[in-house]
């Protein structure tokens, strides 16, 4: 059900989110025709559709046993699914507005949800108690979209959240179990699109509206270094030996994919082939496998670390 002919039926309305299962043998991707999909990424086969949502899916996450699937939506609920069978298990509510960015606790206890709203919730996905609601972030009339991006630091001591305060880009530390706010890390001037976290623990990575990559020595979120790179920078993924960062943006009329070197800021390969919007990345656990997602209705696989391009999926499963 894979292909990599261009006349092939697309993914609906393109990709906006992707995230890779902890063995890495399922892709899951989420779309702005209301569907998440799971892949087989080794083959490019399409596996099954999960529907429920009402709008585009913004955000997935599997928990790390892989036993989870979370959703996030336009539709502003979040939404647990079997990834083993599609299976939907249950639907959390209480977000506002879209879900626009999830993220499992290191121990699979809590899930995070980031709406724009600008509210991040915490939740059991056990039993889908919500447990708190923290936020909401500074808001201004005319910006709606508030929290962009969440991750988990690898020991789950900190939730690092990026969004918007005012229209000025802003990194937020709280703590794992209780999200109490810890610092704020300044430095972008527009808003906060991504962010991504080394395995060691040792190195934030985010990219904003303001066409700048930024790295931050962590826990204590010291400012490492800016680099410019794309406009309108959309997605950032990073190995899990931290030692390339990928990023996607517009590069004049342009749409690509950009790998840097993460421990100095020196621009890799520039990879090219979608048509359209790039608006998630996800980079498989043995660090070996590139996914990206686009507007285009594709979802392509890079080959890393030198970015070569070996599969394209469009057969979108139905």
């Amino acid at each position: 059900m894979h292909s990599l002919s261009q006349a092939a039926p697309g993914i609906p309305a393109g990709v906006v989110s992707l995230a890779f299962s902890p063995d890495g043998k399922r892709l899951a991707s989420g779309s702005r025709d209301a569907v998440a999909r799971l892949w087989d990424p080794a083959s490019g086969r399409a596996i099954r559709a999960l529907r429920g949502h009402t709008e585009r899916v913004m955000a997935v996450a599997f928990s790390p046993d892989g036993k989870l699937l979370a959703t996030g939506s336009g539709d502003s609920t979040v939404k647990l699914w079997n990834p083993a069978t599609g299976q939907g298990l249950r639907t959390l509510k209480g977000h506002a507005m879209t879900v626009a960015c999830l993220a499992f606790s290191p121990d699979g206890k809590r899930l995070a949800s980031g709406s724009w709203d600008h509210t991040i919730k915490l939740w059991d996905p056990a039993s889908g108690k919500m447990l708190a609601t923290l936020g909401p972030t500074p808001v201004q009339a005319n910006c709606r979209k508030g929290i962009h991006a969440l991750v988990f630091s690898p020991d789950g001591k900190l939730l690092v959240s990026g969004g918007s305060d005012y229209g000025v880009g802003a990194i937020r530390l709280r703590r794992g179990d209780t999200g109490e706010q810890v610092k704020t890390l300044k430095g972008h001037n527009a808003s906060v699109r991504g962010l991504a976290y080394s395995r060691d623990g040792k190195l934030l990575v985010s990219v904003a509206g303001d066409h700048t990559i930024r790295f931050w020595r962590m826990p204590e979120g010291a400012p490492l270094r800016v680099v410019r790179g794309h406009r309108w920078l959309r997605a950032v993924a990073l190995t899990p030996d931290g030692k390339t960062v990928a990023t996607a943006g517009q590069d004049g009329d342009e749409d690509t994919v950009r790998l840097w070197n993460a421990a100095t800021g020196k621009p890799g390969p520039t990879l090219r082939g979608h048509r359209r919007g790039i608006y998630a990345l996800a980079i498989s656990p043995d660090g070996n496998t590139l996914a990206s997602g686009s507007l285009d209705e594709t979802i392509r696989l890079w080959r890393l670390p030198k970015g070569e391009p070996f599969r394209t999926l469009t057969a979108a499963p139905k």
